[in-house]
């Protein structure tokens, strides 16, 4: 559950940017499920492992993304981040097992683990991230849920020529 200053914290600031707020997952090194929320993912997950993250993380570094989906708002995100908080740890593994196939199919595209790999390279995957597929998955997750989001989270039903 959001601590009372965070949730207390409100006002223009987080309305005002077009980026979204993101709810995440991290597996710690002891397999606990650590849930949070960021506005930078990739820079919450180095705050994570280099030990000034949340209290939780600390002792059980590193950690490892392993599920992230975009919010509207601040808000959205600590609502969202609660939710999965209160349903515990197996619907956190359920979201785990669903994430990264759920956007590729909303958008009709091939989930397998090849077309993946297709779709990661042509939307600029690092190649440090293409050896592990893991990371490919995560990133190409978070990539194809930027990419609706900056849509205004729209998809397109017609195919694009």
């Amino acid at each position: 559950m959001p601590d009372s200053a965070a949730a207390s914290q409100s006002g223009p600031q987080a309305e005002v940017s077009t980026s979204p707020w993101w709810v995440y997952i991290v597996r710690c090194v002891d397999g606990t499920l650590y849930t949070g929320i960021a506005r930078n993912l990739d820079a919450r997950l180095r705050c994570h492992n280099a030990g000034k993250g949340a209290r939780y993380t600390r002792s059980r570094r590193p950690v490892e993304p392993v599920y992230s989906e975009a919010a509207h708002d601040r808000r959205a995100a600590l609502k969202r981040e609660y939710e999965i908080r209160r349903r515990g740890a197996s619907y956190k593994r359920a979201l785990i097992a669903e994430s990264v196939a759920d956007p590729l199919k909303l958008l009709d595209i091939d989930g397998s683990q090849a077309a993946r790999k297709v779709l990661a390279t042509e939307l600029g995957c690092p190649p440090e991230n293409m050896g592990d597929s893991s990371q490919m998955n995560m990133w190409l997750h978070k990539t194809v849920l930027q990419k609706i989001a900056e849509n205004g989270g729209r998809v397109a039903m017609e195919p694009l020529d």
